[in-house]
C-alpha cells in the first residue's frame, strides 16, 4: 500500500482491493454491532414480555376476587395467549391497562397498589420500545449483509485481476507465483456475513 509499484495498472488494482478491504472491515464492525443491538432488543423485549404478564396475572387474581366480591361492577379481562403475536399482546395489554385505569379505585379496595396501571404502561412502553429497536437493528443487520456480500463479490474480482497480472509477471519467477498464491487466499469470513438470518 505504501510503495505503489512500477505498473500503473497493478498500482491501481491493489489501491482497488485495499479501499475494498478497508471498506468491509468497516462493514464488518457495522454488523457486528447491529447484532449486538438485536440480541440486547430481543433480550430486553423478552424481559418487559414476562414483566407485563406476570402483573396482568396477579391483576387478573385481584379482580377475579372483586368480581365474587362485587359481581355487579365486576372487571373481568382476558390474558394476552402464550402464542400472541407483538400488535396483539400489545393491544391487550393496553386494553387492560385503561380497563384498571377505569376501575382503579375499586380494584385498589381489593389490594392492586394504586399506581399499578402507569406500572403497567410503563412496561407496555419498555416492550414497544425494545420491539422499535429490534425492528432497526434488524433492517440495518440486513442491509449491512448486502453491502458485505457486494464487497466481497467486487473484492474476488479485484483478486482475479491481479492474479492475471502477477501471473504475467511472474512467469518465470515460480516462487514468487507460489508466495502471490498463498497471499490471495482471503479468509472466507473477512468481508462477508453469515448466510443464515437469525430468527426475528
Amino acid at each position: 500500500r505504501n510503495h505503489p509499484d512500477a505498473d500503473p495498472t497493478l498500482t491501481t488494482a491493489s489501491a482497488a482491493l485495499d479501499g475494498l478491504n478497508d471498506r468491509g472491515e468497516m462493514l464488518a464492525g457495522r454488523f457486528e454491532w447491529a447484532m449486538h443491538q438485536w440480541s440486547a432488543a430481543i433480550e430486553g423485549k423478552a424481559r418487559a414480555h414476562q414483566e407485563a404478564l406476570r402483573l396482568l396475572g396477579a391483576i387478573q387474581r385481584i379482580a377475579d376476587y372483586a368480581a365474587i366480591q362485587q359481581p355487579e361492577v365486576a372487571v373481568r379481562f382476558h390474558l394476552p395467549g402464550t402464542r400472541s403475536g407483538r400488535h396483539d399482546f400489545a393491544a391487550r395489554v393496553r386494553a387492560v391497562t385503561d380497563l384498571i385505569t377505569t376501575h382503579r379505585d375499586l380494584l385498589a379496595g381489593y389490594g392492586m397498589p394504586a399506581a399499578m396501571p402507569e406500572e403497567l404502561g410503563a412496561t407496555l412502553a419498555r416492550y414497544d420500545d425494545f420491539t422499535v429497536r429490534k425492528a432497526a437493528a434488524q433492517q440495518l443487520r440486513s442491509a449491512t449483509r448486502r453491502e458485505l456480500r457486494e464487497v466481497a463479490r467486487q473484492v474476488m474480482q479485484e483478486v482475479r485481476h491481479l492474479d492475471g497480472l502477477y501471473r504475467l509477471r511472474y512467469t518465470d519467477q515460480p516462487e514468487l507465483l507460489i508466495v502471490w498464491g498463498r497471499a490471495r487466499r482471503l479468509p472466507a469470513s473477512s468481508h462477508d456475513a453469515s448466510e443464515e438470518e437469525p430468527a426475528a
